[in-house]
């Protein structure tokens, strides 16, 4: 009775210790499909245009370059996906190619979109770098860079 007690108090306390700290602690490593998930996934809430769930995946110290120069921060994009400037209606990624180290990784590739901007339908293809981290538990875009292909 004695050993299955001391057992049951030593499952009990390690149990929340695997659960929780399995990702919490940004030691384990970031996957290929924990890469591709997130980055349907992410273009999903843009499509969606949410932006509380957009939010989620960018860190706070985040930043676009975007294809036309200009570099936001996550605030400003969160502002902009608010706003429609632009409007994301489709995308669909032709090239992607997925470095990995450790808690962090590398997403590049092209991605073609469909996109409403100033009122107007149109089709891009954007070359795109991503730099993805895993920081408690989460993985996060950290920093974002594209341009059109010409």
């Amino acid at each position: 009775m004695f050993r299955f007690i001391k057992v049951s108090i030593t499952i009990l306390f390690l149990f929340p210790y695997t659960v929780f700290s399995q990702n919490s602690s940004g030691s384990d490593n970031i996957t290929e499909k924990m890469i591709q998930t997130a980055e349907i996934e992410r273009y999903e809430t843009i499509i969606a245009a949410d932006t509380s769930a957009l939010g989620i995946f960018l860190t706070e110290e985040f930043i676009y370059h975007q294809p036309t120069g200009v570099i936001v921060s996550k605030q400003q994009y969160l502002e902009n996906s608010a706003a429609g400037n632009p409007s994301i209606l489709t995308a669909e990624f032709r090239e992607k190619n997925i470095t990995i180290y450790e808690n962090f990784a590398i997403s590049k590739g092209i991605v073609s979109l469909d996109v409403l901007m100033q009122g107007n339908e149109t089709s891009v293809d954007l070359l795109f770098l991503n730099v993805w981290i895993l920081r408690d538990g989460k993985l996060q875009l950290v920093a974002r860079q594209s341009s059109f292909l010409q």
